[in-house]
């Protein structure tokens, strides 16, 4: 039976996300991953011409629904902030919104998320080349924000200090998802009852808080 250009794109590249995140990008073979999606395995080379074609697309398509997520936020798509004011608002909903869309992904619990979570931690420590291009591409519109948020309400820190803070502030977002399972055998299980926008605003506060003492500093 006929089956669509993007169903079988789609599958392609479901099969794919699985076999990437549970084998690496070395431990994947184009054949493994036509089973997977029960396509022919000539349908890889014919859509994605490649398996590092394949890789990318799987990125492309996390990063694109990240994307999404990203511009369906009205108070992310205002003009960069241009004063301290302006900056504290913004990163508030800029924290507010990475941290609820990280907490919602976590309880869902959805395998497609769960595996793109193992392959991004595959990748955090040194992206490959083939990769830095598309990751800049989509995610420079959050990072240059973020950076235009630090600099405007630290406006006696350097560019060095300025980025080291950038980072902090991701890392430090970042860590309750990436770090869920290494997070509940320190901590105990997180309860479940509790508001993530009531974490999110907590977080928000911690980042002011600390973004004040290192103004002072």
């Amino acid at each position: 039976m006929f089956q669509p250009v993007s169903d079988t794109r789609n599958a392609l590249l479901d099969g794919a996300l699985e076999c990437f995140a549970h084998y690496g990008f070395e431990g994947a073979s184009i054949r493994m991953i036509a089973d997977r999606a029960g396509r022919p395995i000539s349908l890889i080379s014919h859509h994605f011409g490649s398996k590092e074609g394949l890789y990318i697309e799987v990125f492309r398509r996390m990063l694109k629904s990240f994307q999404e997520r990203y511009a369906a936020i009205p108070e992310l798509q205002r003009e960069a902030p241009s004063t301290r004011e302006s900056a504290l608002a913004s990163l508030g909903d800029l924290v507010h919104f990475l941290y609820l869309d990280s907490a919602i992904k976590q309880r869902n619990q959805d395998p497609a998320l769960e595996c793109g979570a193992v392959l991004w931690l595959r990748e955090y420590r040194s992206p490959r080349p083939l990769l830095r291009e598309l990751i800049r591409a989509y995610l420079d519109p959050l990072t240059e924000r973020l950076r235009a948020c630090v600099t405007l309400i630290c406006p006696d820190l350097d560019p060095a200090q300025v980025r080291f803070l950038c980072i902090s502030i991701l890392g430090m977002i970042n860590g309750h998802s990436m770090m869920l399972g290494l997070n509940e055998a320190l901590w105990g299980a997180e309860d479940s009852l509790i508001d993530p926008r009531e974490r999110a605003d907590q977080l928000v506060g911690l980042c002011l808080r600390g973004l004040e003492a290192a103004r002072r500093a």
